[in-house]
């Protein structure tokens, strides 16, 4: 991204509402549960998630995953439940890079996955689909759901947007839908939260150089992978990731219009 021009073409990008999950206590499938309901989106083990979808939908949902579904488990004595790591402590994988073809539209995680998420194009609502009963033991799971939540917190506010009725993308064609243009945004959006939460990045110079460097050796993180997969489009769909991002960025740094990256 270099010195961009201004696009009058490109909608206003959407700041999702930020999930707070600061003193939420996750020690069980229904926590999480009482905590989606509180804050706007769905939580379902996969049977639910399965039985919710139109009958083509079902044909591209991931497999049902091995293993007991989420049950009612709680943590074993002595053992606190997740938090946050801190700014930069992030191990897990963002919304969308835990490795292989995206579900369904806005569908984060491959098969098998412990947990993926969606926007319900009948349900019209973020769908939060948790697979493992032992995710109590994922150390940065807040981390990870607040990140998820607010990719599909971004379709939503596109649903309301649009008069357009939303159809689920098959997510084995891994270009098409990284160029839907409702993925754009939220995976640029993806991207650029990711930079925010680095551990050295403060200001926005520091957040495009964190991007460059991103597009160079993908900083060896999930999200990076993202970033490779997005330069092996068309040019023009790397051009509109580019405007969304740096359009982030400048929203995330409080940027004017007037404001320009290296």
């Amino acid at each position: 991204m270099k010195h961009l021009r201004k696009f009058e073409l490109f909608e206003a990008v959407i700041i999702p509402e930020e999930l707070n999950t600061r003193g939420a206590q996750f020690r069980s499938y229904q926590d999480v549960v009482s905590f989606g309901q509180e804050n706007g989106f769905d939580v379902v083990n996969y049977d639910e998630f399965y039985n919710s979808l139109t009958e083509e939908d079902k044909r591209t949902a991931p497999p049902r995953p091995q293993g007991p579904p989420p049950g009612m488990g709680m943590p074993p004595r002595g053992m606190r439940p997740p938090g946050g790591m801190g700014r930069g402590m992030r191990g897990g994988p963002p919304p969308g890079m835990q490795g292989g073809p995206p579900g369904a539209r806005g569908q984060q995680g491959p098969p098998q996955a412990p947990f993926f998420a969606l926007f319900h194009p009948q349900n019209e609502r973020p769908m939060f689909v948790l697979n493992d009963p032992n995710f109590w033991r994922i150390p940065i799971f807040k981390d990870i759901l607040r990140d998820i939540i607010g990719h599909e917190m971004v379709h939503r506010e596109q649903a309301n947007r649009s008069e357009i009725e939303y159809v689920l993308p098959n997510p084995n064609d891994t270009n098409k839908y990284l160029s839907d243009k409702n993925e754009i945004m939220a995976f640029s959006w993806t991207i650029a939260n990711e930079i925010r939460n680095l551990a050295w990045v403060d200001t926005f110079e520091e957040a495009i150089k964190a991007f460059q460097k991103l597009r160079k050796d993908g900083l060896r993180s999930p999200v990076g992978a993202l970033v490779t997969d997005v330069y092996r489009l068309d040019e023009k769909t790397i051009k509109r990731y580019h405007k969304y991002i740096y359009m982030y960025l400048r929203n995330f740094y409080n940027q004017d219009e007037t404001s320009e990256e290296g």
